[in-house]
């Protein structure tokens, strides 16, 4: 039923469809040195020894998949700031070219929206660092063991043994006010 000067009303199942016509992202095609070279990149951008390359290579596939930059152009711009090939450059010329990175925001931005959600969003990671995932399904924290941090060192709490500390701030009276 449709009033006069008023949109037809649509059916709730026509709503949930989308009914724009937005081209496909295109993925860019990536040879194996450049996805080499992604993965070296993220390496770099998050750098932890102890991760297989697995993690990595999964987020650069979804870097390549998803992020909204030239990534051809940015990975020959990493490999020339290197000075020839990234994957294969010493840690100090990694840590160079990655600080260098932060003026390229529109290479960076892009690649580090997806690739930070990516790898910490990977179980695998999630395994190696240690988390034991959601805890609602489990019941919660509270009655689950929330304070067991072992892998904090214990604290170290001191009394203090000095002299009494004489108060610095006058004590507030009811003179005056």
């Amino acid at each position: 039923m449709s009033v006069e000067g008023r949109e037809p009303e649509l059916d709730p199942d026509d709503i949930q469809v989308d009914q724009t016509e937005a081209d496909e992202p295109q993925r860019p095609d990536l040879d194996e040195k450049q996805l080499a070279t992604l993965v070296a990149v993220l390496r770099g951008l998050y750098p932890h020894p102890s991760f297989p390359d697995g993690p990595y290579q999964r987020t650069a596939e979804a870097v390549r998949d998803n992020a909204q930059t030239d990534l051809v152009a940015g990975l020959a711009r990493v490999d020339e700031l290197a000075g020839g090939s990234f994957a294969d450059a010493d840690e100090a010329t990694v840590r160079q070219v990655i600080d260098g990175l932060g003026e390229d925001a529109d290479f960076l931005l892009p690649v580090h929206g997806v690739a930070v959600n990516t790898l910490y969003d990977d179980h695998e990671v999630w395994e190696l660092l240690g988390y034991e995932g959601s805890s609602f399904d489990k019941g919660g924290y509270l009655d689950r063991g929330f304070n067991d941090l072992d892998w904090l060192p214990d604290p170290r709490v001191l009394e203090y043994e000095g002299e009494p500390r004489v108060e610095l701030v006058p004590l507030a009276t009811n003179e005056g006010n």
